[in-house]
């Protein structure tokens, strides 16, 4: 499986409160410096680019627009930590929406149609 790619990303999350959160915008995974680059649109209308860095210099980059300006913040990563296997875990779970468990555990099924 290739994880080292980059697109644009049509994302519809559902919380379970609340409205869909709409999301558009360029998306790319970068294997070698397990590296993980998401939109992410505000409630007022406005995007903001969110950068996960699983190795050197871990952690969640979040570039926000201010005025004419973006200001970048630094968090802790969310989620399973940093490391090769998180960054893994992330890729997967954002762009398959499962994890390598799953896919590890997969088997062929019967062929389908639906008319």
């Amino acid at each position: 499986l290739q994880l080292t790619f980059s697109g644009t990303l049509h994302l519809t999350v559902f919380p379970p409160e609340g409205r869909p959160e709409h999301h558009l915008g360029p998306a790319a995974a970068e294997e070698k410096s397990l590296s993980l680059s998401l939109p992410k649109s505000l409630p007022d209308g406005r995007h903001m680019s969110i950068l996960d860095r699983f190795g050197d210099a871990a952690g969640e980059y979040q570039l926000q627009p201010f005025f004419n300006e973006k200001v970048c913040f630094l968090f802790d990563l969310p989620g399973p930590g940093k490391g090769e296997e998180a960054w893994r875990k992330s890729v997967l779970q954002t762009f398959l929406g499962t994890n390598d468990e799953t896919l590890k555990t997969a088997v062929p099924g019967e062929k389908s149609s639906v008319d």
